[in-house]
């Protein structure tokens, strides 16, 4: 039977028995659903300048916004573990996520994946591998490992606005990380290679943000679900 909290495509072998199943007995699994009343312990938020909107939404989601407020300074609101990077690449990582573009980036970028520590210029994140919307709706897919940079690669799909899907990416092969929408593999003509991770690059966080220049844009997504499996180090 399959892992039901990672239906991510799967290979036999590389650290999987013939059923596509984890072949160590105690995997690590990290998951949020954004139910409740407040974050779990490991999130933290980031707001530039206050202006952002970064809030726990009652329909079970969270949700970053910029831009409401109509004023021409630049903004970033960001979720992640705090710049506590706690997972490995190195171990085989499977992350998914759930989210929906509620507003549209016009002069702005939305970003969804895992990350290095936070910064205000995505692209200044020393390793990275995530979704990426920058001033449209069309999705593009990046991947770095401080020396291997494919950016802005075109995925063939545009979003709408208000429908949710589901995000992956299979780093088992760090010679060819995989992005998946919906299920379906996108970037298919480039190779996204990540194996030029120092043991401390190859540490990563979920990383989530929204954020814009000078300007009166505004963006927001919406965060279902995050789940993260991998390996557990010797």
């Amino acid at each position: 039977m399959r892992n039901p909290y990672m239906p991510l495509p799967r290979k036999s072998g590389h650290q999987f028995d013939a059923y596509g199943q984890p072949a160590d007995p105690s995997p690590v699994f990290l998951y949020s659903d954004f139910s409740g009343t407040a974050l779990g312990a490991e999130w933290a938020i980031v707001e530039l300048s206050d202006e952002e909107e970064t809030t726990l939404e009652p329909g079970g989601y969270f949700k970053i916004s910029i831009g409401e407020t109509g004023l021409t300074q630049p903004e970033n609101g960001a979720l992640d573990h705090g710049n506590i990077r706690t997972i490995d690449l190195n171990q085989g990582v499977l992350f998914e996520t759930r989210v929906r573009i509620a507003v549209a980036p016009t002069a702005s970028e939305i970003c969804w994946g895992l990350g290095s520590n936070h910064a205000a210029n995505k692209d200044a994140m020393g390793t990275s591998a995530w979704f990426r919307l920058q001033n449209s709706m069309a999705l593009l897919v990046e991947s770095d490992d401080t020396s291997n940079n494919n950016d802005d690669v075109a995925t063939g799909t545009t979003l709408v606005l208000n429908e949710w899907h589901t995000y992956g990416i299979d780093f088992r092969y760090l010679t060819d990380v995989k992005f998946f929408f919906d299920g379906a593999r996108k970037g298919m003509g480039t190779t996204f290679n990540m194996t030029n991770l120092s043991s401390t690059a190859a540490l990563v966080q979920p990383y989530f943000s929204v954020s814009k220049g000078s300007n009166n844009s505004t963006a927001e997504i919406n965060i279902d679900y995050v789940k993260i499996w991998h390996e557990r180090g010797a």
